[in-house]
């Protein structure tokens, strides 16, 4: 649910195989049979590992799948599957399952039971992710994270990089009474916001007036208040709110400019964000700080990259953008060039040479 990953993935294996989907969905999926869940987050979690376990072997013994794609704190379903059919098991895994949500939480050390849950979901994942078949994961320093911290064999994970999908995330012309600045992503904390709220309002007033923040994300209004109350001076934001993913791409291709302040923490290291190519898909100039996740994917033709968690950099980089509409032009051109070389509909081949290559395996070794 609000995941772009398993958007597409899911979409192209309706599209090939006879698919069935266990998950919060918040769209219809076509082509897919959908048994979509009452809850998201920890309820999602609690329904698939304990309480739908009957179902899962009921299934199982019925209609016994011939691949089972999980994500990650997913682990009695896989282990079912394991046991009873024939079916090769891949992980999905975007981020470590536990140190990514550790340092996200490191600032909370009072939340003792949700640590502790931390900690257990870590070594259900050291047991469950040697057993199967594969792990997908977007970059070689994550593959190398979970050879080390999970004991997965070099030779079951691949390398499935995120991707754009250029006939949904096209480019249109525009004539906005102010150029709008847009984000797409997670509100919350360690996302670089604030920064981005603070060297807005560090502009000089003509360019501030010139300006306009539009935000899509889920967000509590406590956030929001945070945000706003930072710079009561800065330019108007626009909060959109959740945006499903066939009217984002028409909304957001509206704005002028795309940003991803992410600040330098170690679990980013190892990512990639989504975010980054549905912004060259549309053809945007992009302001990014300056770590490895960025990149991998952008460089100085189409982005401007400032050092992390320093507003004043970021001020300096908007004003240049904003003062001169043919380096913004020429930065967005080459944002789509591109995007239109990581499509998901490689990705997916891929995807599918390596199921292909592990199922080969598992058979060989069972023989």
């Amino acid at each position: 649910m609000g995941s772009t990953e398993p958007y597409y993935i899911v979409q192209k294996m309706s599209k090939k195989w006879d698919t069935h989907v266990f998950a919060p969905n918040s769209g219809s999926i076509d082509s897919a049979h959908e048994h979509r869940l009452p809850a998201a987050s920890l309820g999602a979690v609690v329904l698939l590992n304990f309480i739908l376990i009957p179902q899962f072997v009921w299934y199982c013994l019925r209609r016994p799948p011939d691949l089972v794609y999980s994500y990650k704190d997913i682990f009695t379903p896989v282990l079912i599957a394991k046991v009873l059919t024939d079916a090769t098991i891949v992980y999905d895994l975007r981020s470590d399952p536990y140190d990514q949500s550790k340092e996200f939480e490191k600032k909370k050390a009072d939340r003792k039971i949700y640590h502790l849950m931390l900690y257990l979901g870590y070594r259900l994942h050291r047991f469950t992710l040697p057993r199967i078949d594969g792990v997908i994961t977007l970059s070689e320093e994550l593959a190398e994270r979970i050879q080390c911290n999970y004991r997965v064999p070099r030779d079951r994970i691949g390398l499935i990089p995120l991707a754009a999908d250029p006939q949904k995330f096209v480019p249109v012309d525009n004539d906005n009474e102010r150029l709008r600045i847009v984000y797409l992503g997670s509100l919350v904390e360690f996302r670089g916001l604030d920064d981005l709220v603070i060297a807005l309002a560090s502009l000089d007033p003509q360019q501030r007036s010139q300006v306009r923040l539009d935000i899509y994300g889920d967000a509590n209004d406590r956030f929001i208040n945070a945000l706003e109350d930072l710079c009561p001076e800065g330019p108007p934001i626009k909060w959109h709110g959740y945006v499903e993913h066939e009217l984002l791409a028409e909304s957001a291709a509206t704005c002028d400019i795309a940003v991803s302040p992410l600040p330098a923490l170690d679990s980013f290291e190892l990512s990639s964000p989504a975010k980054i190519y549905e912004y060259i898909a549309l053809g945007l100039p992009i302001v990014a700080t300056d770590i490895t996740p960025h990149r991998r994917i952008l460089n100085k033709k189409c982005a401007v990259f400032v050092p992390p968690s320093e507003p004043q950099a970021m001020t300096e980089a908007f004003a240049r953008l904003i003062d001169d509409d043919e380096y913004r032009s020429q930065l967005g051109i080459e944002a789509r060039q591109i995007a239109l070389e990581n499509t998901w509909e490689n990705r997916f081949e891929n995807l599918c040479d390596l199921v292909e290559n592990w199922q080969t395996n598992a058979s060989e070794a069972n023989s």
